[in-house]
């Protein structure tokens, strides 16, 4: 009876340390939230070419941030679309050799899902009080009667610090340009 009683206890106790050994992994692994990303790490030239994006449509990208000493862009944002979601993926531009054209490395990814008609994902184009901001991304109600889309369902912010995209809690104060908008300055000084 004695051996039974100090079995269980040995069970338990192996138990317990198996248990710990597990969160203390679990909190490694989860310490850097892009590493939950399926896609994160991956480096690529086409988005096409990795298969998880090449049903998507590609709605562009553009550089966020700041050049480095090079005088090139260390990051950007491409904007994908599917049929029921839209994704953002914040990207490291590499130049790994010589080549004209860089590489990128997949870093962080937010998924939009339920994307209607009176809605879309903006980004570069956003503002926090005035103040434009071209690492702020955000789901915005649109009306195009309206020089800025100030109806913010959502909105995230790239931290370049960490390299990953943070829901940004309070949106308040952040509104995306309409570049569709009537009154917006013409971008060819040369038309009339």
């Amino acid at each position: 009876m004695k051996f039974i009683k100090l079995y269980e206890a040995f069970i338990r106790k192996r138990h317990c340390i198996f248990l710990l050994f597990l969160g203390i992994v679990s909190y490694g692994c989860n310490e850097n939230g892009n590493n939950k990303n399926l896609l994160y790490g991956i480096i690529f030239r086409n988005i096409k070419t990795i298969p998880e994006m090449k049903d998507y449509k590609d709605l562009g990208g553009g550089v966020i941030g700041e050049t480095n000493n090079s005088g090139n862009y260390n990051y950007c944002i491409q904007h994908l679309k599917g049929d029921k979601n839209d994704v953002i993926i914040f990207e490291q531009i590499l130049f790994l050799t010589d080549k004209q054209k860089p590489d990128y490395k997949i870093l962080d990814t937010i998924n939009v899902n339920n994307i209607n008609d009176s809605l879309e994902v903006e980004w570069g184009i956003c503002q926090q009080d005035t103040i434009l901001h071209s690492e702020i991304i955000a789901l915005v109600y649109t009306d195009y009667e309206k020089p800025f889309f100030d109806r913010v369902i959502k909105a995230w912010k790239v931290d370049f610090k960490q390299e990953k995209i943070i829901p940004i809690d309070n949106a308040k104060g952040i509104d995306c340009i309409n570049e569709g908008d009537p009154g917006c300055p013409d971008e060819d000084p040369d038309k009339e």
